[in-house]
């Protein structure tokens, strides 16, 4: 079964269902078209299967697509960011 990433704009989240659990990746939008992802979650039945990375990368192609920066303010949106230097262009200053 392949899980699907829903975007709820009206809640800030990308998500993804696991076993009827939610992982999401919540984001505020910033001054200056800046999206601040500030929160990853992912319950252990989606833990060490990418869920987190598919949420972040979700997040990624979105800011993308509206030509937006993101700051990382969670611990695993950081690290997803100093493990792929080629999208330090995204990063906010």
């Amino acid at each position: 079964m392949e899980l699907k990433t829903i975007h709820d704009a009206e809640k800030n989240r990308f998500s993804i269902f696991i076993e009827n659990e939610e992982a999401y990746l919540a984001y505020r939008i910033q001054p200056g078209g800046v999206l601040e992802f500030y929160s990853t979650y992912v319950p252990d039945s989606g833990r060490g299967k990418g869920t987190a990375r598919r949420l972040v990368d979700a997040g990624v192609e979105f800011a993308k697509s509206v030509n937006m920066k993101i700051k990382p303010s969670c611990s695993y949106v950081e690290k997803y960011f100093e493990k792929s230097p080629e999208l330090s262009s995204l990063l906010a200053k």
